[in-house]
């Protein structure tokens, strides 16, 4: 067993010692090699680089074995295969999720356990499918929308209702008509409840959904809406409310006495009066305007290309949103088939995904629990514990001054200090080349070899190969 304070000091050797190359990215003091010339051992073929890059980006990181299973079927294969979760076996995840009763129930079943046990429950069943499913692009895609439509868990009753939030209407719709998702969110309890749907009556109309609408959902901040478009917006979201009492309780419910019956004018276009929901006709104006499939196109190209997308393939991306009338596998689908996509640099991961990078590459076992998540909170990105509705950010500059925590959980977790988070040291490979070539694909320089030779024990080496550079992207 490897004590955090040897560990630390074998990660500090590291921060101090690994080597940089003229077209290295640095964090911090940490430095990944962009082309490394490895001084022993077979770095990835061709073939299995480009698989690697493919489950880098359309999973949580390469799980045991995959790499040399997807350069066989191919890169391409794999892709389709991910685009159509339906038709992948899952009977691993399912099982692990299976045991949590409360992931099934509705309203107004969700308010038999307390707003606690709910969101912890969800959280598990989160981590879990990350971990183990092998749908593993509907689970990098449900993470997508729930940052698009980021709602938090501590705004009056979310904690319950996002559990039938998460299932019926992101999971339900991640891979189907952009138009239908944004239409479930917009009558969605949790929605409702987290940006004040309820409290937008007429005659009194809340802002607060309907701005978000426009610039975090559809168009864009700079997608051509005005003050007058978000107010009058408001005002054709009016009369859903969430039922309360016994009941019905959680359920949404439209209420004709609370909707404003006169005509609205958004984006040029007259919503007609009248006594009957404008959700359908606002969510069909928004979803077919220009900006939606340019804003869409950006924060996709983003989250499985890099910072800073060329516009080539945003463009490419935005067309065939546009042409299929906002359908997301096609999107998708475009995007990943692109010469960009295949070209694309190294990311920086983000804290959920590096967490759970790291089980997937060391076969650790997990119950997803408490503990598990604290390690989350420490290390900045717990699902559903973002407070504004912006989500989890992208870019590699919210992330990069995070390094300590990531040092900490590996250390916990070669050490056992996770609860039921574990992962057996000794069937992972054991020489430094063999184990840096499992966890990036090539050997070690000169530099990391020096750091290496500090770690004298298994748990050591698997820990500062977790805390490599390299391992840091994605």
């Amino acid at each position: 067993m490897t004590s955090r304070r040897t560990f630390l000091g074998y990660a500090g050797i590291a921060a101090a010692g690994l080597s940089v190359s003229a077209c290295s990215r640095p964090f911090r003091t940490l430095t990944r090699l962009a082309d490394p010339t490895p001084v022993s051992g077979t770095p990835d073929s061709r073939t299995a680089q480009a698989a690697r890059h493919v489950l880098n980006r359309l999973s949580f990181g390469p799980g045991v074995g995959e790499v040399g299973r997807v350069a066989e079927i191919g890169p391409d294969a794999y892709i389709e295969e991910q685009l159509a979760p339906d038709n992948v076996s899952d009977i691993a995840a399912q099982w692990k999720v299976r045991g949590i009763e409360s992931l099934g129930l509705g309203a107004p079943g969700v308010y038999d356990f307390s707003p606690e046990e709910m969101i912890g429950d969800l959280r598990r069943g989160t981590i879990l499918r990350a971990v183990y499913s092998r749908r593993q692009l509907n689970e990098v895609m449900v993470e997508f929308w729930n940052d698009h439509f980021n709602i938090y868990s501590e705004k009056g009753d979310c904690a319950r209702l996002l559990v039938v939030h998460d299932r019926e209407v992101i999971r339900k719709h991640a891979f189907g008509k952009f138009r239908d998702l944004v239409a479930a969110v917009a009558t969605s309890p949790a929605m409702l409840v987290y940006l004040d749907g309820m409290a937008n009556v007429t005659g009194k109309p809340n802002e607060n959904f309907a701005r978000e609408l426009l610039e975090l959902h559809t168009l864009g901040i700079h997608g051509g809406y005005n003050q007058g478009d978000v107010q009058a917006a408001a005002r054709a979201l009016n009369g859903w409310r969430v039922r309360e009492g016994l009941v019905g309780r959680g359920r949404a419910n439209f209420e004709t006495k609370f909707h404003d019956e006169g005509e609205k004018n958004v984006l040029g276009a007259v919503v007609p009066g009248g006594s009957t929901s404008n959700v359908d006709f606002l969510v069909n104006l928004v979803a077919d305007h220009p900006s939606t499939a340019q804003h869409l196109s950006i924060k996709l190209c983003r989250r499985f290309i890099g910072d800073a997308p060329p516009a080539s393939v945003v463009e490419k991306v935005g067309a065939r949103f546009r042409k299929t009338d906002g359908d997301i596998r096609e999107t998708l689908r475009e995007l990943f088939h692109s010469h960009e996509f295949t070209a694309a640099g190294p990311m920086f991961k983000r804290p959920f995904r590096f967490a759970v990078s790291v089980l997937r590459a060391t076969d650790a076992d997990t119950d997803g629990g408490k503990k598990f998540q604290k390690s989350l909170k420490d290390l900045g990105q717990l699902p559903f514990d973002r407070p504004t509705p912006d989500g989890f950010p992208d870019g590699d500059e919210h992330w990069h001054a995070h390094i300590l925590p990531r040092w900490n959980f590996v250390a916990s977790l070669v050490n056992g200090g996770i609860g039921k988070t574990a992962v057996d040291v000794g069937a992972l490979p054991n020489t430094p080349d063999e184990l840096s070539s499992h966890l990036i694909g090539r050997p070690l320089s000169a530099h990391e070899k020096t750091a290496f030779e500090t770690a004298t024990d298994p748990s050591g080496r698997l820990a500062l190969g977790l805390c490599l550079p390299d391992f840091q992207y994605h």
